[in-house]
């Protein structure tokens, strides 16, 4: 019985541990992203969720307004080893679609012929339902970690 006690009690460390590992790793990969993002003459403004949009906005007066450059905005695969195109999104504006949750997205800008890459965070869900996942995958690695138990 105490052996039990013991072996919930380490389960619920290795959790605790991975999850905060995760969000580490999450919080490292944004802060990296967003200084890469900082060196741009041009900046993302919006919300990084579904239900939002992003839009395209110089930093100073300095550089070409956005109604003289052109766009192509495209999604990264989950292991940012490729990515495609999003059809029709050629503007300064883009609203993330359910397609895009969970995925970075990538704006394309050409200005006087240079061209740059602005890169989103991964695009999350509305909060409530973004609770909603977190405790359906805590709960989907407690059964994981109970049945390599078993």
């Amino acid at each position: 019985m105490a052996m039990e006690y013991e072996l919930r009690a380490l389960r619920d460390q290795i959790r605790e541990k991975s999850i905060f590992s995760i969000k580490l790793q999450k919080e490292l990969t944004m802060s990296k992203r967003d200084e890469e993002n900082k060196s741009h003459p041009y900046m993302l403004h919006g919300s990084e969720a579904l239900g939002s949009y992003l839009k395209v906005q110089p930093r100073s007066g300095e550089v070409p307004q956005v109604s003289k450059c052109s766009f192509q905005w495209y999604r990264l695969s989950s292991e940012g080893s490729w990515r495609e195109v999003v059809s029709g999104a050629d503007k300064s504006i883009y609203a993330p679609d359910p397609f895009d949750v969970g995925r970075i997205l990538q704006v394309d800008i050409v200005s006087n012929g240079k061209k740059l890459t602005l890169t989103t965070n991964p695009i999350q869900l509305l909060q409530d339902l973004e609770a909603m996942w977190r405790h359906f995958y805590e709960n989907l690695i407690l059964i994981f970690m109970w049945l390599s138990l078993r």
